[in-house]
């Protein structure tokens, strides 16, 4: 779908800081001027104090056009700290990049224009028109969206004729105020305005959905649109999803060959095996790429398009497989999301669209299968991080609806790990681990699968915590019919256990610790377990000839609401067995509860940091 025009921004928890000020935004304004529902003019201005290095992105003008939206104009001017104007910049300076050169096709483009000035401390006034034939969106205001930025002053105005009716909702603000007076209904117009003031600087210490959740900001919508001549309604869900299903209707002719192929499946092959022999075609034949030309941003190519090529962006390949499932007699629903592993949900508060992606659920009668058509090694009914527990919009004629993807909890998410450490009598190492990644875990192989050999060295190392080790040997194993992977490592591990006299200090926990999984940031007193997970540990360490274990923390076992631990060391011959078992529920911590919380993970740290001890028979 066309990236660019489902933005949203992510940004991160904040906390009010003036050492951590790297621009300042003296005001800006944003106006939207909606003339009918098929054009629509948005101008924005603003002067921005650029303190450093770190403040310059505020600076560097970044947008977008395509068919439906023009840049007209653009005034950059750059000021020393007295006023004193440096240089001007305008349409000239302008550079245009291919939205994605790699693997995208379209006739979107992004617009960029750096002033290439860093006297710092300086000024940059920057305004702008853009003018829309046709529009399904309008901006999210978010007038402080940099990390490090104060505002003192942002306003949003919205322009309207006064027949035509705007759907608006703010967070963190008041309500609009309205402008109906005479010299407007003179023009037969409106106006909405709404102003902020005075927002301190945000450091960058935190993950972007708190921060975002806490912003003032405004969503706006159409309640009446029209894009290519396709008319349409905002005003329900029911509405929007009965517009995009009749814009994606009537392209599903699929070519002879591959009706050959369906009409070659048993008849009676139970719903569950079809969808799994059709989704396994489909990966074998076709892989994502991204044709966004005039609507195409929103409009599927055809069935029998994809059936010839081979190829297509995310509504292609979704209605590719939607065309071959109806051909056998399975119905399906396009699925809208927003995807991506951190960011804001969709507010389902708010019928718009808030969407960047499209995948396919298929109802049967114990469940729904969920598919998602762009990834060529995924199983089906995995949908992962890209996906999962957020809003989407189930589409179906007349009875499109809100539903919640699945939550992979903790029971899904685990990593099960089993290793051999043989230990010497200096405290020196080889270790010997593999490691079973399931559950949304399941994600990283895509690391092993795109990353290059040095970026895939750089993210093992990144894995282990020891001060000074070596991975001699790595593989990895897939099992991609049940959602998992193994990788095993072989490590040399110099000085894991310390020498003292006759006896040998052992760490009680040597594999991961807690940090290694979760970072609460004790400045804003915020943490978000995201998605549950489990690690559960079998530890088998080889003892040095001549030693024997005199003494082990005690068996222990703990359970709270934000997870469990339990850990149990046993010496069987020249052996010690450790199992080791850390589960964290997902939840979001803040105030009093974050506290509570890193009094968990303290007594956990407590417990890791306890140590066992080797001493010589001779």
């Amino acid at each position: 779908m066309r990236n660019l025009l489902f933005t949203w921004c992510l940004i991160g928890s904040f906390i009010l800081s003036a050492q951590q000020e790297n621009a300042r935004i003296e005001y800006s304004k944003l106006t939207i001027n909606i003339e009918n529902p098929n054009d629509l003019d948005v101008i924005s201005e603003s002067s921005t104090i650029i303190y450093n290095e770190k403040g310059y992105r505020n600076a560097v003008f970044v947008n977008y056009e395509d068919q439906f939206r023009e840049l007209v104009s653009i005034q950059v001017t750059i000021k020393d700290m007295s006023g004193k104007k440096i240089k001007s910049l305008g349409m000239s300076q302008v550079n245009t990049f291919a939205l994605s050169q790699s693997f995208e096709t379209g006739d979107g483009n992004y617009i960029v224009l750096d002033p290439e000035y860093k006297n710092f401390p300086f000024k940059v006034e920057i305004k702008t028109f853009f003018d829309h034939d046709g529009f399904l969106n309008l901006p999210t205001w978010v007038p402080q969206s940099n990390f490090n930025t104060s505002v003192d002053l942002s306003t949003l105005e919205v322009i309207t004729q006064k027949e035509y009716d705007i759907r608006y909702m703010g967070e963190n603000i008041g309500e609009p105020r309205i402008n109906e007076a005479e010299e407007l209904n003179l023009k037969r117009k409106k106006s909405y305005t709404w102003s902020v003031s005075d927002l301190g600087a945000v450091d960058n210490n935190v993950d972007y959905k708190s921060f975002y959740k806490s912003q003032p900001k405004v969503y706006l919508a159409p309640d009446k649109f029209i894009l290519d001549g396709n008319e349409g309604s905002m005003g329900s869900w029911t509405e929007f999803g009965d517009w995009f299903l009749k814009l994606n209707q009537d392209r599903d002719q699929l070519l002879s060959k591959t009706e050959t192929f369906l009409n070659s499946l048993p008849p009676d092959l139970p719903v569950k095996s079809m969808v799994d022999t059709i989704y396994s075609y489909m990966q074998d034949r076709t892989r994502y790429v991204s044709i966004q030309l005039g609507i195409g941003g929103f409009q599927s190519l055809p069935a029998d398009f994809v059936d010839e090529k081979g190829y297509g962006e995310c509504k292609a390949l979704t209605n590719y497989m939607k065309a071959m499932l109806r051909y056998k007699g399975v119905e399906s629903n396009y699925i809208l999301v927003k995807a991506g592993n951190d960011v804001p949900d969709v507010n389902d508060n708010f019928p718009s669209n808030q969407f960047n992606h499209v995948f396919l659920g298929v109802p049967t009668a114990s469940d729904t299968i969920l598919l998602e058509c762009t990834s060529q090694s995924i199983p089906s009914g995995y949908i992962g991080s890209f996906t999962d527990d957020r809003n989407v919009l189930w589409i179906d004629e007349g009875k499109s609806k809100m539903i919640k993807t699945p939550v992979y909890s903790e029971r899904e998410n685990v990593y099960q790990k089993q290793a051999n450490i043989k230990l010497d009598s200096e405290g020196n190492a080889s270790l010997n681990v593999s490691v079973n990644h399931s559950g949304v875990f399941f994600d990283q192989l895509q690391r092993y699968q795109y990353f290059t050999e040095s970026q895939v060295e750089q993210y093992n190392y990144s894995q282990f915590d020891y001060s000074d080790f070596t991975i001699k040997e790595f593989n990895v194993n897939e099992n991609s019919n049940e959602a998992t992977f193994t990788t095993n490592y072989d490590l040399q591990i110099n000085n894991l256990a310390k020498k003292v006299g006759d006896k040998i200090v052992v760490p009680n926990n040597m594999l991961q610790a807690i940090d290694h999984y979760v970072d609460p940031n004790e400045i804003t007193k915020y943490m978000e377990v995201r998605r549950g997970f489990t690690t559960d540990e079998t530890v088998v360490v080889d003892l040095p000839e001549n030693y024997w274990l005199t003494f082990a923390p005690q068996d222990v076992k703990i359970a709270e609401q934000y997870g469990s631990y339990e850990y149990t060391a046993t010496q069987k011959g020249n052996q010690i067995v450790i199992n080791r078992k850390l589960i964290l529920k997902k939840g979001v911590y803040e105030g009093d509860e974050f506290e509570r919380f890193l009094e968990f993970k303290d007594k956990i740290e407590k417990l890791d940091r306890k140590k066992m001890v080797l001493s010589s028979k001779t």
